[in-house]
This record gives structure tokens, sequence and C-alpha cells, in this order.
């Protein structure tokens, strides 16, 4: 009864959150092999050091995102163009590293894809919340959770045997 009541908007959101949460878990589960295998800096491949680096520069992102860009954005643009917007992001950063070999460009395609990120889970989160009725939201805000969760278990498998095989524009392009 619950599955009938959610609006077809609320499905098409959970859509796109599964199809963002697998993407992310494909980035996050091996995004370690990815540099370490396709960028070097100083002349060894990247490593732990690198790889904490990125990580501190994507929470850095974060902070700033979050504190003061995801609020004006909402006064520019509607929630739909700001998911759109982000996913067009996402999506050039991901076919950036897929083909860039320098490290500075590398950045520039990470931050697309930290940038993307923050949108699409921010946007996405809250709007999938006002979709439905106060008494629907903790049963959709679970099985988000459980899609996530799905995501978490399959995409690394696929991202893992991707990169097993050496196929990392392919897998930067998936």
């Amino acid at each position: 009864a619950a599955a009938s009541s959610v609006m077809p908007y609320t499905w098409a959101l959970l859509c796109l959150l599964i199809l963002f949460f697998f993407v992310h878990s494909m980035y996050l589960s091996q995004i370690a092999l990815f540099l370490s295998a396709r960028f070097s800096w100083h002349g060894h491949p990247f490593g732990a050091r690198e790889l904490g680096g990125v990580f501190a520069y994507a929470g850095f992102i974060n902070i700033i995102v979050q504190g003061l860009l995801i609020t004006r954005a909402n006064q520019f643009a509607s929630d739909r163009i700001t998911v759109v917007a982000a996913f067009a992001c996402m999506g050039a950063g991901f076919s950036g590293i897929a083909v860039v070999g320098k490290v500075g460009l590398l950045a520039v395609c990470l931050t697309l894809i930290i940038l993307g990120t923050i949108f699409i889970r921010t946007t996405l989160t809250a709007e999938l919340s006002r979709s439905v009725p106060l008494d629907r939201q903790g049963i959709i805000m679970g099985f988000n959770q459980s899609l996530m969760s799905g995501a978490n278990i399959v995409a690394p498998l696929l991202s893992g045997a991707l990169l097993d095989h050496r196929l990392y524009t392919a897998w930067a392009f998936a």
C-alpha cells in the first residue's frame, strides 16, 4: 500500500538517486586503484599520501559548497536545473579523468566530480523528502538508504572487475 501511494515524481527521484549512488560507489571504491594506475606525483604512482590529499581536498570543497554555495544556488536555479547541472558536472569530470594525463588537469576534473556529487546528494535528498507526505517520509528515506546499500554492494564489484582488466577509461566513463 505504501508503494502505491508514492507519486511518479518520487519514483523518478529514487531512480536518479540509485544512479547517483551507483556511480558514486564505483568512484569511491576504486579511485585509489585508478589514480595509482594512471597518475604519478614526483615520479612515483599515486599512493596513500596523494589519495589522502585528494580526500582532504574533497572535504575542503564540501565545506565551502555546503557553507556558502548550496543556499545561494537554490536562489538562482530550481532543483531540477541544479540536478541536471550537477550530473553534467560529474559527467564532465569523469570524462575528463578518462582522458587526461596531467595532475593539474586531474585536479580540475576531480573538482567537477566533487561539486556534482555535493549538489546531487543534497538537492535530490531534500527534494525526495519534500515529494512525499510527512507520514511517508520515513518509509521513503529508509527505501532510499536500502538503494544506497544495494549500490554499495554491486558497484564496487563491477568497478573492481573493470580495473582488474585494466579498463581504466571504461571505468571512468561508467
